[in-house]
C-alpha cells in the first residue's frame, strides 16, 4: 500500500526549505506583506481544487511573486515533497562548494 501524503506533509517540507534558506514561510501572501520591507519570504499554497501545492518567493512591500520554485506547476503533496528533497540536496551541495 503506497504512503499517503497530505497538505500537512507538503507544508512541513516547505518549512525545511525555508529553514535551509533562512527565510520565513507563510501560507498567505498577505502575511508575507507584514514582513520587514525588502526581506524575502516564501509562501506555500496548497489548493486541492487545483490538484496541488506551489511555493513562491516574495519580497515586501510588493507581494508580487518574484519566483515560482516549480514554474507554473502545482504538485501533488507527494511530488512536492520529493521536489523539496531535491532542492534540499542542491542547497547542501551549493553550500559545500561555496565553502571550498
Amino acid at each position: 500500500m503506497p504512503e499517503r501524503y497530505t497538505e500537512k506533509d507538503a507544508i512541513s517540507c516547505a518549512k525545511r526549505i525555508a529553514e535551509a534558506l533562512g527565510v520565513p514561510l507563510h501560507e498567505r501572501g498577505s502575511d508575507c506583506a507584514k514582513e520587514e520591507e525588502g526581506k524575502t519570504c516564501l509562501v506555500i499554497r496548497c489548493e486541492p481544487q487545483y490538484d496541488g501545492c506551489t511555493i513562491r518567493n516574495m519580497t515586501p512591500p510588493s507581494t508580487g511573486e518574484s519566483m515560482k520554485f516549480f514554474g507554473d506547476f502545482r504538485l501533488k503533496p507527494r511530488d512536492f515533497c520529493e521536489a523539496v528533497r531535491f532542492v534540499e540536496g542542491a542547497i547542501m551541495l551549493y553550500d559545500e562548494v561555496r565553502e571550498d
